[in-house]
């Protein structure tokens, strides 16, 4: 699997040499969706401190959306996942390349390998975090303006901002490697396939960012 890092062409060109193996290509999305549960609830976890330190009566409000963080979390690799690898397979129907388009899914689900080390490293810092001061609220969040003000809090917070960054710099390096899976699997350039996973890039995950 290092090669997936250090020569990715190789490695899926490498790949289309050997029968599928579905199982150790489910392992990729399937291990990252464990792994991201596992942070976001420790994460998520740190954050809630603060809001039921002086929010009494909001265990249960925030216990239900935590737990529905947690499975976005899981869900959202598994749907990358699909929906990326539908696209790409869609547009190799149309454009008439590859019979064997489940290689293209198949290859997508290796490039999730690519990402567990950052998400185990992220349990690591999701634990050793530890809340600011700051985020000690005055009283209880009873108003918009109150719920706004903790949403700053957040966003402007160092740590969280470089978790964001982070994320998003291993989601381009994601999709990158779904280009590279896409040319090793059909007969499109490395620039053409390169640009279609960015294309999908924009599409299914900045849209998903912004709205």
């Amino acid at each position: 699997m290092l090669g997936l890092v250090y020569q990715p062409i190789v490695f899926f060109h490498a790949r289309l040499t050997t029968p599928p193996s579905w199982w150790l290509a489910l392992g990729g999305p399937l291990g990252c969706a464990a792994l991201a549960m596992v942070s976001h609830a420790i994460l998520s976890e740190k954050i809630a401190g603060p809001i039921v330190a002086t929010a009494v009566g909001s265990r249960s409000l925030l216990t239900s959306l935590q737990y529905m963080g947690v499975v976005n979390a899981a869900f959202v690799y598994v749907v990358v996942w699909l929906t990326a690898s539908a696209f790409m397979m869609s547009f190799d129907v149309v454009t008439g390349g590859t019979t064997d388009v489940p290689r293209i899914l198949e290859g997508n689900a290796l490039a999730f390998y690519s990402q567990l080390p950052w998400l185990a490293m992220l349990i690591a810092l999701a634990a050793a975090f530890e809340p600011p001061a700051a985020w000690m609220l005055d009283g209880p969040i009873a108003t918009a303006a109150d719920l706004e003000r903790f949403k700053r809090l957040l966003q402007q917070d160092p740590f969280l901002a470089t978790v964001r960054g982070l994320n998003e710099c291993f989601a381009v390096w994601l999709y990158v490697l779904f280009g590279v899976s896409y040319h090793a699997a059909t007969r499109c350039t490395l620039p053409g396939s390169l640009l279609l996973a960015l294309t999908t890039y924009v599409i299914f995950h900045l849209l998903s960012v912004l709205f």
